[in-house]
């Protein structure tokens, strides 16, 4: 998140109830998606702050990158764009689902699921 806040004027906040483990796979796989999300958040979004959650729900990783920027029409995107691909790959690969919920002017938020054991 000191990262994130380095290199731009976003103001970055981690909210995290986690504190268990995941295969080293998976883990990596998350880090990978939220690296490119926050990545997109600072290329794209125009915000001034961004939100990464991390929560264990029902035997669920669950991360959610939340910014408050300008958003877009996921419906405009046609082919998605690489990063969008990637991630969404990534979740995939690491048995979990890739959400992505964006309304002009409103934001954008990454959601991704990934169940805790192995699979």
């Amino acid at each position: 998140m000191e990262a994130v806040e380095g290199r731009s004027n976003v103001k970055a906040l981690l909210i995290t109830d986690y504190n268990g483990s995941l295969p080293l796979r998976k883990e990596v796989m998350l880090y990978y998606i939220a690296q490119e999300a926050l990545n997109n958040v600072l290329r794209h979004s125009q915000a001034k702050s961004v939100t990464v959650r991390l929560k264990q729900k029902k035997g669920n990783v669950v991360l959610e990158i939340e910014d408050f920027g300008c958003g877009f029409d996921p419906a405009q995107i046609g082919s998605e764009g690489m990063g969008l691909r990637n991630m969404r790959e990534r979740a995939t690969l690491a048995g979990g689902k890739f959400e992505i919920i964006s309304t002009p002017g409103k934001g954008t938020r990454v959601i991704v699921k990934i169940q805790r054991g192995e699979n």
